[in-house]
């Protein structure tokens, strides 16, 4: 078996390196997110504000495809208007795109996948005092984009969306059930 997949990643780095491109590239990313966080909730209203997000990605290349995991520290944030009172809410998450990357032209691809939220901590003040407002980012969501390579730039866009809503539980009885999607805007570099 371990023949097996040695042989098998040797045949993909040769195809890999006939192919003008690398079989690993790796590098840093960074960017804006335009989050649109979303609720029925009758008593609520949400106001959205501009996010960032910044991270690591690893491209494993095939002449077609190639395998795409992230690591992105994303920070978004909200207004929620509560029975008349406004707070703004912070959500700061881990999350990890492992996307299928497909390459079009040279220097196009198409990308898409699950995204995986490992942590989301999200908080709001009253007072002065800090509280922990709920998860906002679901276990699993989806992303779906574009970007283009021009040497070592990577400049990407992509919606990322979630399955369905999270409901908001908190201290103080905020009761929101949330639903998110988001567009990001990135410039990487590749070594």
């Amino acid at each position: 078996m371990r023949k097996f997949i040695l042989a098998a990643l040797l045949a993909l780095a040769t195809t890999a390196g006939a192919s003008a491109q690398k079989f690993l590239e790796y590098g840093l990313t960074a960017g804006v997110n335009l989050p649109d966080y979303s609720t029925r909730t009758a008593d609520a209203g949400i106001g959205n504000k501009l996010g960032w997000q910044a991270g690591v990605v690893v491209r494993i290349n095939t002449p077609i495809v190639a395998i795409q995991p992230e690591l992105l520290f994303v920070r978004q944030s909200m207004d929620v208007n509560w029975k008349g009172d406004d707070i703004r809410v912070r959500s700061n998450s881990f999350s990890l795109p492992l996307l299928a990357s497909f390459r079009l032209l040279r220097i196009l691809h198409l990308n898409a996948g699950p995204v995986f939220s490992l942590t989301n901590d999200c908080k709001y003040k009253i007072d002065g005092h800090k509280y922990d407002f709920g998860r906002l980012q679901p276990t699993v969501g989806y992303a779906v984009g574009a970007a283009v390579q021009l040497r070592r730039i990577l400049i990407d866009a992509r919606f990322n969306g979630q399955f369905k809503s999270k409901q908001s539980l908190n201290e103080h009885g905020i009761d929101v059930n949330v639903k998110s999607y988001s567009v990001a805007f990135s410039l990487g570099y590749l070594f």
